[in-house]
């Protein structure tokens, strides 16, 4: 997978056990249930045992004239870690213990997971929580990071933040590797969604100075403040340091187009296509500058020079090919949400052999 990856998955294994029958008659053969999960606690094995815990407790019994019931004997959730590209799983077995391992992409296992490992794969869930949720059948999602899931996602962030760059470039971001990789993208959106400009000052001002770069995010912030002074004040510092950096002179530019000074953004936005041509971002400012100036004509000319950003396919995520549909409602809890989706793509003939079938839990 590239990027951060698929969903959390969630599989169930459930024996029917029959009731009114000798005890000589063996139970039916486990049947799987899978679901994906979106913005579930995942931060230790413990938050994913208490998970669990929730499903048993939501187990519909059958109807009465089934004579029986289902049994949930395991449980497995599944986190994909981005930057190691490995599979991290917590597998619980009812009665027995809760068992934590990794799988790597040619399918080797090894026991003992480390903290750190941990620590990754639940950053990358949080990312993806904060992502628009793919097309996937039967996903549940948890619409809203809990205060203290919040706390440990943005402590993470700041303690996994240079490892980012192995997430890969966000879409439609000026090229930067550090300052506009997935990890820095997300958490600076995550807090323009929530409002929280001064939280963004903060997060971002401690890294600036290793990268001059991320001045781009705080001048962000400050522009959302309404603080163009200080915006400027941030990104002339960081200028001192790297006065030639197309990211710093594109904010430059967006904070002078802010402030309708709009001759001083066109010498700006000038320089930063010189020193990088590729930023369709500064084309794209140049032409809204020249716009409100009534320059039509050079607004045509910025915007036919401005390259061509090829779409990327979104990664398809495998599924089984064949299973049985099923009816799902409202889940209880306000903030949840389960999403039936219809799929038909052609998949990997290996995930036809997957012993599940999608079915709300």
């Amino acid at each position: 997978y590239q990027g951060l990856g698929p969903p959390d998955l969630c599989f169930l294994s459930k024996v029917f056990h029959r009731a009114w029958l000798p005890s000589n008659i063996a139970d039916l053969p486990a049947t799987g249930y899978y679901h994906w999960v979106v913005g579930a606690d995942c931060s230790c094995p413990a938050a994913v045992s208490a998970y669990f815990d929730s499903l048993l407790r939501a187990v519909q019994p059958p109807s009465w004239y089934q004579s029986g019931a289902y049994t949930v004997t395991k449980a497995t959730f599944c986190l994909f870690n981005a930057f190691r590209k490995v599979d991290i799983r917590c597998e619980a077995t009812f009665p027995g213990k809760v068992r934590v391992f990794a799988v790597d992409g040619k399918g080797v296992s090894s026991e003992g997971v480390s903290d750190e490992l941990w620590e990754e794969a639940f950053l990358c869930s949080c990312l993806r929580a904060l992502h628009p949720p793919p097309d996937l059948p039967h996903i549940k999602i948890q619409t809203n990071l809990p205060l203290p899931l919040d706390r440990t996602f943005l402590s993470l962030a700041e303690k996994h933040f240079w490892k980012g760059v192995k997430l890969g470039q966000a879409p439609d971001e000026p090229t930067h590797a550090i300052a506009f990789n997935l990890l820095s993208v997300t958490v600076r959106d995550y807090f323009r969604n929530i409002r929280r400009a001064e939280s963004a000052v903060d997060f971002f001002l401690k890294l600036a100075p290793q990268q001059p770069a991320l001045a781009s995010h705080v001048a962000d912030a400050f522009l959302r403040l309404e603080d163009a002074a200080r915006a400027h004040a941030v990104l002339d510092d960081a200028l001192k340091t790297a006065p030639k950096e197309p990211v710093l002179l594109l904010k430059r530019c967006q904070v002078l187009l802010a402030e309708g000074k709009l001759a001083q953004a066109i010498g700006v936005g000038e320089e930063a296509v010189m020193e990088d041509a590729t930023q369709i971002d500064g084309w794209i400012l140049l032409a809204e500058a020249y716009s409100r100036l009534k320059q039509v004509d050079m607004a045509l000319v910025m915007l036919n020079e401005a390259p061509l950003k090829q779409a990327k396919p979104a990664p398809i995520i495998g599924i089984p090919k064949f299973y049985a549909a099923t009816q799902v409602a409202m889940g209880a809890q306000p903030a949840s949400l389960i999403i039936p989706r219809d799929f038909d793509e052609e998949l990997e003939e290996e995930l036809l052999d997957l012993p599940a079938r999608p079915r709300p839990e």
